[in-house]
């Protein structure tokens, strides 16, 4: 055949198999190709075509061979090295395919879709600064994609820059209504809760059902107080739930849905966790010192090291370690504040470690390096959490501790939970992926040099001289509609008692003072408590009577600042971690009368603390004497406890065990 009809004949076919991938049609397609290269065997636009059909129907394995081939046949074809490497991110490898990304875009730096492509891989790797620039640049090439403003958007939101990326994102969903999903939980993140509710109602009457979505729902309205529309989307959760729809649901709020027990929040944890870490390649680890007495050498993770509530329950932890037993290695991928804070939390440290520039893999081969023993993960799924370096296994054990009150539900991401007999009794251990590592206290560290200032006076914070001050200074999605009509429950019996609230949003306030008059209650009983630098709020604190307990999220660091202010506090447990911190904190304060088994007790306790003067300076008086003997507030005793725990996981690993490690007498 002469050259001319072999070229004319190519070309048909090519128009052929251009049609067929024009249309979608990737069955077709895939025929056409193979018709195709049994004329022209080693023509790359062939092989191009194989390889997309194969890949449109999410047969990887079928459609590597031919990618790997194209680039062969084609090196200098972008196209071809970029479908190749966005199969690799596909299928978890990105550290393949990064080198091709940035191969494909030196090839063509005006494509902004290619430079699109190389952000997007440095941020599923972690590399914050690299992908925001790649981002930027591909923006400018490609002003208004939507594809490139939900990317960076979703860089901005999820580093916890919601101002950023908002106006990106509400750009993006007036393109592409996919998009709405990342606008609610960025809405959410700047506390527009209203907004969040609107977004994700739109949302969802283009996917209805969509379990994402009626989740961010839940949420928001749960801040806003909105007890109705709550109800009615936790209803359509339980049911989406029971039918068995994949529930790949960020865990943290989950905790909220009213009803889910420890089993179904492992297996959120567990769902949520499977989608993300595929392709996390453990890094190498250097051979463990095996000597029982070498010093442990503990990787403390997070990305709160700084002003956080975590870095003030822990600070004191840290300077008080035994340095002839461990040596103490601190891993910050957070913001660097240049507070106090920060500076007692470096000085609390053997060696401390910035990482926030490192990619994923990075971070976990400098902790590899540094032959950490136990590396201690502070944040488990809460916002700005980087679990993927968990999941690359850095360390012989990982621990979660502190940062997440429930499982991680993947048991390559820790292989304990440090807990107590209280937020994690071995009866529940089925609701962990990790074995359960009790203290014989509190799981919760406090820190003893923290001063209550005292001087405080009710006229400055607008409470009544002669009232009864009942507190709760948890943010708004815990006040349940349950628990606000069990606090009314407590008005109505202590008539001069008031409720004193941390202040809310607007709306949600509007919601609280709705329910307050519908259950009979004067508008004035319940009073607002502002923002304030932690000091003043402690100081503050001082002013109340009694504490009251939230549920199914309860209070953590809010119930240990009110004990600590000598303020007593009602607790009445739930089933799961996050609902059991109160009575583990008021255990380990020796006050366990204040742990109560039902409502109606919480109820009778409550108002008996209100209504008889006497009994509460009595409790009052008693919980003085537990700060100073009990041992919550006695950091150095939880140290040495917390050690032991350390050591005994640490032999468990030498002798080949992983099983619960149970809380003993001291």
């Amino acid at each position: 055949m002469k050259p001319a009809k072999i070229e004319k004949k190519r070309q048909q076919a090519g128009v052929r198999v251009m049609a067929a991938f024009a249309a979608k049609e990737y069955v077709l397609l895939e025929r056409l190709a193979g018709e195709y290269l049994t004329q022209f065997p080693d023509d790359a636009f062939g092989v191009k075509a194989m390889a997309s059909s194969l890949l449109a129907q999410s047969r990887f394995a079928d459609a590597e061979p031919w990618l790997q081939r194209a680039v062969t046949l084609a090196p200098d074809d972008d196209e071809a090295i970029n479908n190749f490497a966005v199969f690799l991110v596909r299928v978890g490898r990105l550290d393949e395919s990064t080198p091709l990304f940035e191969r494909a875009c030196k090839l063509d730096p005006s494509d902004g879709g290619r430079v699109g492509n190389l952000a997007r891989c440095y941020r599923l790797q972690g590399r914050v600064e690299d992908a925001e620039a790649m981002y930027l640049k591909a923006l400018a090439l490609s002003p208004g994609d939507p594809a490139l403003q939900s990317g960076l958007g979703e860089l901005y939101y999820c580093a916890g820059r919601a101002n950023e990326a908002l106006p990106l994102l509400e750009q993006a969903t007036r393109r592409r209504s996919g998009d709405a999903e990342l606008l609610a939980a960025a809405l959410a993140l700047d506390k527009q809760y209203h907004e969040a509710v609107r977004v994700n109602q739109a949302a969802l009457e283009v996917k209805p059902g969509d379990v994402i979505l009626l989740a961010q729902l839940l949420h928001a309205a749960q801040y806003l107080c909105d007890w109705a529309l709550a109800a009615e989307i936790a209803t359509k959760l339980c049911v989406a739930y029971e039918r068995g729809i994949p529930f790949q649901i960020p865990p943290f709020p989950s905790l909220a849905i009213p009803g889910f027990d420890r089993r179904q929040h492992r297996h959120i944890a567990e769902s949520f966790g499977t989608s993300r870490f595929i392709g996390c390649a453990p890094v190498q680890l250097q051979p463990a010192d095996t000597a029982l007495t070498h010093r442990l050498r503990l990787g403390y993770l997070s990305a709160d090291f700084h002003e956080h509530a975590t870095a003030y329950l822990l600070a004191g932890v840290l300077e008080q370690h035994d340095r002839s037993r461990v040596e103490v290695y601190i891993y910050s991928y957070g913001i660097h504040d240049a507070s106090p804070m920060r500076h007692r939390l470096v000085g609390g440290s053997d060696v401390f470690r910035d990482i926030r520039a490192c990619s994923y893999r990075e971070a976990a081969e400098v902790i590899a390096a540094d032959r950490i023993d136990i590396l201690v993960d502070l944040k488990g799924w809460t916002q700005n959490e980087r679990l993927v370096i968990s999941s690359m296994r850095p360390a012989p054990i990982i621990v979660s501790w502190l940062g997440y009150p429930g499982s991680l539900g993947l048991s390559v991401l820790a292989d304990y939970v440090i807990g107590d007999k209280w937020v994690t009794p071995i009866e529940h251990a089925d609701g962990y992926s990790e074995k359960i590592a009790q203290l014989p206290h509190s799981y919760q560290p406090n820190d003893n040099t923290r001063v209550v200032r005292k001087g405080a006076s009710r006229v400055g914070h607008g409470l009544p001289e002669g009232a009864v001050v009942y507190c709760s200074f948890n943010q708004s999605y815990k006040i349940t509609e349950p628990v606000f009509k069990v606090w009314c429950e407590v008005l109505k019996q202590v008539p001069n008692g008031v409720l004193w609230l941390l202040k809310p949003a607007a709306e949600t306030a509007s919601k609280l003072i709705e329910a307050l008059a519908g259950e009979g209650i004067a508008r004035d009983r319940l009073i607002w408590a502002d923002d304030m630098p932690l000091d003043d709020h402690l100081a503050r604190l001082t002013l109340a009577d009694v504490a009251l307990d939230t549920s199914p999220v309860g209070s953590h660091t809010t119930a240990s600042d009110a004990l600590r202010a000598g303020v007593p506090l009602v607790t009445c447990p739930g089933e799961i971690f996050a609902s059991r911190v109160a009575a583990s904190l008021l255990a380990a304060l020796e006050m366990e009368s204040l742990i109560v088994s039902s409502w109606e007790e919480y109820i009778a306790l409550a108002a008996k603390m209100g209504g008889d003067a006497d009994y509460r300076q009595q409790v009052r008086s008693r919980l003085a004497g537990k700060l100073v003997t009990a041992p919550l507030f006695d950091t150095q005793r939880f140290t040495r406890n917390l050690e032991h725990l350390y050591v005994r996981i640490w032999e468990n690993h030498l002798a080949g065990r992983h099983e619960h490690i149970l809380s003993v007498d001291e």
